[in-house]
């Protein structure tokens, strides 16, 4: 199940709003699948956005967690269906059932297939007569998340399976490139940055510097000046020198550095960090991708992207299957825990409050996937 958290900042207009909203949270778009919507407050305000893959046939169990989770979250919520044929399957209303029964608030239930939305709050024949074309690109909704994604260097992908390719490793010529420069990095021979951009004045909120605590171990220069080159090339190219991102690969693969290169992500949520770290991971071989895909995790996860968190976690745990930290993460997940959670590691251990660096993003909800298990 896939689950979004988070503060709102885009307003969402009826059950079209919800609707156009539903791929730019999950970061691809849906198929086969139920997606819950937990809306609360007077405003209706956005919280966590469930999906679950649509079982074949009734499934107790994906009803208890879907109304579970809407339990947790909401006051009232949208459910939005994507089935394979075009028929109301009839979990969906077992779900409508459950959620009914718990005392949650419906606000709308939409069926989607072939290009044509359904209202299915009451049941019936899906005529196509009753139905409707999904909003487009030139919805308000679309171009809101679309500036946004822009902004962010964050495309919505295809479905599911291209969500996992983007962050698969090399292969061919790719994978050769890859090899030697890993192979240079272990003999001694770094990444060239013959012109590393300057590093950036820390952010201030509420006049106090936004660093980490004199208790956090700093990153190496060498390593603080990788990531100013990464973000540099990302922000100027898309792309990732593999060289660079071969060496920032092998760093990660040192837990106290790797804790470290998070520890500074979450500082800067105002950064292209997920884009870079995407372009990283799509260098990185297989066998080395354990700390850099753990990064890109807990961060997917921060930035409110939690289908990139899971198939982040999932080659994590190929590479390493009991790293702990993202086995921590899945925990995290599984609980429903927003992604602001994530900040208490910004804490310093007498508890005083660290803020966030003014202007940081995450998408009106926070994902987390994994392939129809329980993720809450």
């Amino acid at each position: 199940m896939d689950e979004l958290g988070g503060d709102p900042r885009i307003r969402l207009s009826g059950p079209d709003g919800l609707l156009a909203a539903v791929p730019h949270l999950l970061g691809f778009h849906p198929d086969r699948s139920i997606v819950l919507m937990c809306m609360s407050g007077d405003r209706n305000a956005l919280g966590p956005v469930a999906r679950v893959d649509l079982p074949p046939d009734r499934d107790p169990v994906v009803v208890a967690r879907l109304t579970g989770t809407a339990l947790t979250h909401a006051e009232r919520v949208a459910v939005i269906c994507y089935p394979e044929r075009r028929r109301r399957p009839a979990i969906l209303t077992d779900l409508m059932g459950a959620l009914d029964h718990a005392g949650v608030g419906i606000c709308a239930v939409l069926l989607v297939h072939g290009g044509r939305v359904w209202d299915v709050v009451n049941p019936g024949p899906l005529r196509l007569s009753d139905s409707r074309p999904p909003p487009g690109q030139r919805h308000p909704t679309t171009e809101a998340f679309a500036a946004v994604n822009a902004f962010e260097g964050r495309v919505v992908l295809a479905d599911r399976a291209a969500l996992r390719a983007s962050i698969a490793g090399p292969r061919g010529r790719r994978r050769r490139l890859a090899a030697r420069a890993v192979t240079a990095v272990v003999h001694g021979h770094p990444a060239d940055l013959r012109d590393p951009p300057a590093r950036r004045p820390p952010a201030r909120s509420n006049g106090r510097p936004d660093l980490p605590p004199p208790s956090f171990v700093p990153l190496p220069d060498r390593v603080d000046a990788l990531l100013d080159g990464a973000l540099d090339q990302v922000a100027r190219t898309g792309q990732v020198d593999v060289h660079l991102a071969a060496e920032l690969t092998v760093a990660c693969l040192d837990v106290v550095v790797r804790d470290g290169v998070i520890l500074r992500g979450l500082f800067e949520l105002d950064r292209i960090w997920l884009a870079m770290l995407i372009a990283c991971a799509a260098w990185t071989t297989d066998d080395l991708a354990s700390g850099i895909c753990a990064v890109l995790a807990v961060l997917a996860y921060r930035f409110g992207d939690g289908g990139l968190a899971q198939v982040s976690v999932d080659r994590c745990l190929l590479a390493e299957p009991g790293n702990r930290l993202v086995q921590q993460l899945m925990d995290t997940m599984a609980a429903g825990l927003p992604p602001r959670v994530l900040d208490r590691l910004l804490q310093p251990p007498d508890g005083t409050d660290v803020d966030p660096v003014p202007g940081s993003r995450s998408r009106p909800g926070h994902t987390g996937e994994d392939d129809g298990a329980a993720v809450a």
